[in-house]
C-alpha cells in the first residue's frame, strides 16, 4: 500500500507513482464524476472515498471531483485530499465504510458489479475527497 497527497504538479505525482509501480500505466482520469445517487452520502460524510480500477492502469484524479446531480453536466466540485494504491486483497472493512458500505462484502459486490471479477493481486486506487 502506498499513499500520495494530491498536489498541483501532476507530472511529479505521475512520476512518483510510476516509479513505485513499474509496469503499470499511470493516467490522470479527467472524466471522474460523482453520480447524483452518492451526493447525499458525500454531504453527510458517509462516503469519503471512491475506488477505481482498470487492468494494469492506476487512475489518478486531478484536484477536483466533478459532481453530476443533474443529467450529465458537472454541477459542482469536491476537492480531493489523497489517493491510496493497494491490492484488492488488502481492501478491508475501513475501506468499505469510507466508501459508504456497511460491510467489506458489500464493497466487493459493488466492485464486481462495476468492474467484473478482479484478481486479488490487482491494484486499485482509492480516491479520498471531502
Amino acid at each position: 500500500m502506498k499513499e500520495y497527497q494530491i498536489i498541483s504538479d501532476s507530472d511529479a505525482l505521475r512520476k512518483q507513482v510510476s516509479r513505485d509501480f513499474p509496469g503499470y500505466n499511470v493516467v490522470f482520469d479527467d472524466n471522474l464524476k460523482l453520480p447524483a445517487a452518492y451526493l447525499d452520502m458525500v454531504r453527510n460524510r458517509t462516503k469519503t472515498t471512491t475506488i477505481k480500477f482498470r487492468e494494469k492502469t492506476l487512475r489518478l484524479p486531478r484536484a477536483w471531483l466533478g459532481v453530476v446531480p443533474v443529467s450529465d453536466r458537472f454541477e459542482g466540485r469536491i476537492p480531493y485530499k489523497k489517493v491510496v494504491v493497494k491490492s484488492v486483497a488488502e481492501l478491508d472493512a475501513t475501506d468499505a465504510k469510507n466508501d459508504g458500505f456497511s460491510t467489506l462484502k458489500g464493497l466487493q459486490r459493488e466492485l464486481r458489479k462495476a468492474y467484473g471479477e478482479i484478481p486479488s493481486d490487482s491494484l486499485v486506487v482509492i480516491h479520498y475527497f471531502g
